[in-house]
């Protein structure tokens, strides 16, 4: 009788143990007592589409012995780069003003020299890709003397945000699969589904610094992709 007591006192723990196994993703196998037993499997995927949109930042540094001189030399240039990426073929609505500052000039020692710097800035933000780079090179002639970007962007990553989400649900269910085989167990319907959140990767070329060499040759812009990832939580019943 005692014996009895300690093997059915075995077979209710074994029930209600829970086994963890570990692989390539986050798997867990539950078992609850009378409750479905679950497998919980984290699947991730990523989704690509050309850019549309590209986005970059130039402007001008100037320096004068007086606030009025670098602010006035600072405006003229910044007014010509303007007229320049326009004549690029820019529209006025994807150009915007970004910065302007004036500011006493220091040197190294970090007493002020009794000069100035001005500098002014504008942004690019367009859907016209492939003029980018006779923008840059037009901006470089007019004067400007910093260039940073291009960044590019989807104006709607709705694509391959769904693509994304189909191919993490595709990799999370093969593993579950996976985790089923290996107990003896055949999986089940979808119990629930958590998505991580969908984080969108985007092409970056570095800072560049303009030259003063006139006759700026059009820099080559390649748009690549652009990358959507996401990550989804999923749990099965096991059968």
């Amino acid at each position: 009788m005692r014996n009895s007591r300690i093997t059915a006192g075995l077979v209710v723990l074994a029930l209600g143990a829970t086994l963890t196994l570990s692989g390539c993703g986050a798997t867990t196998v539950q078992g609850s007592g009378p409750a479905p037993d679950t497998v919980t499997t984290v699947g991730t995927g990523t989704g690509s589409a050309a850019p549309d949109t590209a986005q970059v930042s130039m402007g001008v540094t100037f320096s004068a012995s007086d606030r009025v001189a670098a602010q006035n030399g600072a405006t003229k240039i910044a007014t010509a780069i303007i007229a320049a990426v326009k004549a690029a073929g820019i529209d006025a609505k994807d150009i915007q003003t970004s910065q302007i500052s004036l500011n006493q000039e220091y040197g190294k020692t970090g007493q002020p020299t009794g000069g100035f710097i001005a500098s002014q800035s504008i942004t690019i933000k367009t859907k016209l890709v492939d003029k980018i780079g006779a923008a840059i090179a037009a901006a470089t002639d007019a004067g400007a003397t910093d260039v940073s970007g291009p960044q590019f962007s989807l104006s709607d990553s709705n694509a391959a945000s769904l693509d994304a989400i189909d191919k993490a649900m595709s990799d999370a269910k093969a593993r579950a699969e996976a985790v089923a085989k290996a107990a003896g167990r055949t999986l089940g319907p979808v119990v629930s589904v958590t998505e991580a959140g969908t984080s969108q990767v985007s092409p970056f070329a570095s800072r560049a610094v303009a030259t003063d060499a006139g006759g700026s040759a059009v820099p080559p812009v390649e748009p690549g992709q652009v990358d959507s990832s996401t990550q989804l939580t999923v749990v099965f019943s096991l059968q």
